[in-house]
């Protein structure tokens, strides 16, 4: 007995993740396979600055001056293992500014402890605020 795929909700087409100066492309095609998991589809990174990894040995350099032309290494899709179709449509930014243009709510997420005056919320705090954007056609970024 096979169950039916659940419908996902339209407003989750308003959250975008946003990967900044990331450096390993597996780790973009990790992130790729964790939001289709999630039901989120749209991905932006800005200014990739891929390393050299055993799988890819020549990564693509990025050039600020045409974002549009860089193309993700094999790598990233291999990890992303049935969420291809997230980074065929990943856009990619020049700046972060670029990136966040139409956001109506940006929050920005670490994992280490920073020193700043932004108040501090964990996940399980935040997410309520950013669903409720979403559903009222808010453009939200992580």
């Amino acid at each position: 007995m096979t169950s039916a795929k659940p419908e996902l909700p339209d407003y989750l087409g308003n959250i975008r993740i946003i990967l900044t100066r990331t450096s390993h492309p597996a780790n973009i095609g990790s992130a790729a396979r964790a939001m289709k998991t999630m039901g989120l589809h749209k991905l932006t990174i800005v200014a990739p600055n891929l390393m050299s990894t055993p799988m890819t040995e020549q990564p693509p350099v990025f050039n600020p001056e045409n974002p549009q032309d860089f193309q993700l290494p094999e790598e990233s899709f291999i990890l992303a293992s049935g969420a291809a179709d997230v980074l065929h449509n990943a856009v990619i930014a020049a700046t972060l500014d670029e990136a966040l243009a139409d956001t109506t709510l940006a929050c920005a997420l670490t994992s280490r402890r920073r020193e700043i005056t932004a108040p501090l919320q964990t996940p399980r705090e935040l997410v309520p605020e950013l669903l409720q954007a979403a559903q009222r056609g808010e453009q939200v970024a992580l």
